[in-house]
Order: structure tokens, then sequence, then C-alpha cells
């Protein structure tokens, strides 16, 4: 009797177990990306401060030397920061036409870091899941996400998008 209630238990217990370790490391890994996406909002606000105080001067640096990658593929991040830095911004929308995920898009940046409304438009559905669970799951984006529509984009359709969803 007792070997069974053990046999029963065991699995249960390791279970319990392996939950409780996995849900703190996926807490812990939660806490130190907030972390590092809240240091890097510093560092960029810094080097925006930076740039108009550099405009003020007139001694800009040359736009091969400002990019960085926080999301983007290459360097846009960094040179989208310095063009806004110098010609400042309006409505802080941004519109994405061919969004395929928050990695690797120039957008990104802008949501997460800088608080800009988005307008994403992504052909994938698996594509679409994963960005929408991603920027709710962001503690910048999570009350305010970007809007990510499912949809091919034509020459013929893009206009009627676009006024569709008030832009």
């Amino acid at each position: 009797m007792i070997g069974s209630v053990k046999k029963i238990l065991k699995p249960m217990v390791r279970g319990i177990f392996d939950f409780g370790i996995s849900e703190y490391e996926r807490r812990t890994e939660r806490r130190l990306s907030d972390i590092s996406c809240q240091l890097s909002q510093i560092e960029q606000k810094r080097l925006f401060l930076t740039y108009k105080q550099m405009l003020a001067e007139k001694r800009l640096p040359q736009i091969k030397d400002v990019g960085f990658r926080a999301f983007s593929q290459t360097d846009e991040d960094g040179i989208l920061l310095y063009l806004f830095s110098l010609i400042g911004t309006t409505n802080k929308i941004c519109v994405d036409l061919a969004f395929e995920s928050p990695f690797g898009a120039n957008t990104s940046n802008l949501i997460c870091n800088w608080g800009w409304s988005g307008f994403l438009i992504c052909g994938s559905d698996a594509n679409v899941t994963f960005s929408k669970n991603f920027f709710l799951s962001n503690p910048d984006t999570k009350l305010s996400p970007p809007l990510i529509l499912k949809k091919w984009i034509t020459a013929e359709n893009i206009n009627d998008i676009l006024f569709e969803n008030g832009l």
C-alpha cells in the first residue's frame, strides 16, 4: 500500500517541484529583461538629449556613426533616434507595411522604448499571434499594444487599408 502511494505521489511532487523551479526561472528571466529594457531606455534618452545638444552647438556626427540595433536588423534604431532627435515628431504613430516580428523591425524600438503607437501589417497568422503576445507581455506596451493587422498588401489595396484604419 505504501509503495503504491509513493509511486503516485513521487511524480506529483516532482511535477510540482519542476513547475516551481521553471516558474522561478521565468520570473527571474522576465525581471532581468525588464531591467535591460529600462537601461536601454535610459541610455537612448540620454543619447537623444546629447544629439539635441550637439545640434544646438552645430557639431553633429555623421549618420554612419549613429546607428545601433535594439530591435532592428541592422542600425535603423539608432539612425531613427538620431533623425527624430534632430527633426522632432508630431503624432508619434508608426506604420510598418511588411511587419514580420518585433525582432528585426525598425518600428519596435519606437513602440517599446519611445511610446509610439503602431499600426503593423503582417501577412502571416503565426507572426501576428507571436507579435501580439510579445507586445502584450512587454511591460511598456501591454496596456497599449500596437494594432497588428493580418493582410496582404497590394498597390490596389494599400490606400483603403490605411484609410479604413484611420491613417
